[in-house]
C-alpha cells in the first residue's frame, strides 16, 4: 500500500499550510504584585522582575515547542510516545504508531496507523490507501479511504485543503469559496499577461491536435505516478522526485490557462481574450462544484494540462524543419 501514496505526494504542497490546528492555550504568566501598598520592598521588586523574566522564558520555550509539534514524515515510519503531544502529523508512504495525543489532525497517505489504548486524536484522522488498527475510541473523526475510494479522497483533499479548517459557518465557507475563485481568475489572467507567447503556443497545440492532446494528457495519469514511484526506490532519485512534484503545479496552472484561452477563444478573440479566460474558468468552476463529477473534472483537466505543457515543450524543442513537416502533415 505504500506505493499508492506516491501518486498523491503533491498533496504536501497544498496541505502543509492548512493542515493542523494551533493550540489555543498560551503559557500562563504570573500577574505582577498588587500595588495596594504605597511602598514596595526591594525583595518584592526583584520577585516581580523575576516573574516577568520567567514568563518570557516560558513563552520562548513554548514557541519553540510549538514548532516541533508539527511532524512530517516521507517514506519513513514514526512512533509517538505516550508522553508526547503533537499538533499535526502527516505521514507519506510510512506507518505510524500513536501512543500520545494529537490536538489537531492526522493525515496518512499510503501507510498504516496503530492506535494504542492511551492515544487520542482530537481532530480528523484521515487515512488514504492504508489501514487503522487498535483503539479507535480516542479519535474524534475517522475517515478511511481504500481501493477505488483512494483517488477521489486524495483529489478532493487537493481541491479543498481547507476542509481541515472545520469551518461550520456556511457564510464564512461561501466567502472563502468566492475569495478562492477571484484569486484563481486573477492568477490565470496574470500568467497570460506575463507569458502570453508560450501560453498561445501551448493553446495552439490543443487547437491543432485536440484529440491527440487529450489522449496524451490522459496517458500522463498512470505515467506520472509510475515515474515518481520508480524514483523513490533509490535515495538518489528522491530529490528528483521532489523536483518533479514541484514542477507539476506550474505545469498544471500554465496548461489550464492555455485551455481556458483556447476554449474562450471560440467566443472571444482579439482584445477580448481575457474575457474568454474568465468565461472558461466559470464553466470549469461549475463543473468542479457538481457532486460525483467534481473530482473527475479536476483530475482530468489537470493531467491534460500537464500533458499539454509537455507537448508544447517538445514541439518547441523540435527543429524548424520538423515543425514545418508536422504542420504540413496536419493540414493534409
Amino acid at each position: 500500500m505504500k506505493d499508492l501514496a506516491i501518486i498523491f505526494l503533491l498533496l504536501i504542497f497544498s496541505v502543509l499550510p492548512v493542515l493542523g490546528q494551533t493550540s489555543n492555550g498560551s503559557p500562563q504568566v504570573s500577574d505582577p504584585p498588587s500595588e495596594d501598598n504605597s511602598e514596595k520592598s526591594p525583595n518584592q521588586t526583584q520577585v516581580g522582575i523575576s516573574d516577568q523574566e520567567n514568563g518570557k522564558i516560558q513563552q520562548e520555550e513554548w514557541m519553540q515547542e510549538e514548532k516541533k509539534q508539527r511532524i512530517l514524515k516521507v517514506v519513513n515510519d514514526y512512533e509517538l510516545a505516550a508522553d508526547e503531544v503533537l499538533t499535526t502529523l502527516i505521514m507519506i508512504a510510512g506507518d505510524a504508531k500513536l501512543q500520545g495525543s494529537v490536538t489537531g489532525n492526522v493525515l496518512v497517505l499510503g501507510g498504516d496507523i496503530e492506535l494504542t489504548p492511551g492515544s487520542q486524536v482530537n481532530g480528523t484522522l484521515q487515512i488514504i490507501g492504508g489501514q487503522v488498527s487498535g483503539n479507535m475510541e480516542g479519535v474524534t473523526n475517522l475517515q478511511v479511504s481504500n481501493d477505488w475510494e483512494t483517488i477521489p479522497a486524495a483529489v478532493k483533499l487537493v481541491m479543498h485543503p481547507y476542509i481541515f479548517w472545520k469551518i461550520p459557518d456556511k457564510q464564512t465557507s461561501f466567502r472563502l469559496t468566492v475569495a478562492k475563485s477571484v484569486l484563481s481568475v486573477l492568477m490565470y489572467l496574470l500568467i497570460f499577461a506575463l507569458f502570453s507567447k508560450p501560453i498561445n503556443a501551448i493553446g495552439g497545440v490543443l487547437a491543432r491536435r485536440p484529440i491527440g492532446s487529450i489522449l496524451f494528457g490522459i496517458l500522463m495519469l498512470p505515467v506520472i505516478p509510475l515515474i515518481l514511484t520508480l524514483l523513490t526506490l533509490s535515495i538518489i532519485g528522491v530529490p528528483f522526485m521532489l523536483l518533479g512534484l514541484a514542477l507539476l503545479f506550474p505545469l498544471a496552472v500554465c496548461g489550464k490557462t492555455a485551455i481556458f484561452l483556447t476554449l474562450g477563444g471560440t467566443i472571444f478573440s482579439g482584445r477580448l481574450k481575457p474575457i474568454g479566460i474568465i468565461f472558461s474558468y466559470i464553466l470549469y468552476f461549475m463543473a468542479t462544484s457538481l457532486p460525483y463529477i467534481d473530482w473527475v473534472t479536476f483530475l482530468l483537466v489537470n493531467v491534460i494540462s500537464i500533458g499539454l505543457c509537455l507537448l508544447g515543450s517538445i514541439s518547441a524543442m523540435l527543429p524548424q524543419d520538423a515543425r514545418r513537416n508536422i504542420s504540413w502533415a496536419e493540414r493534409v
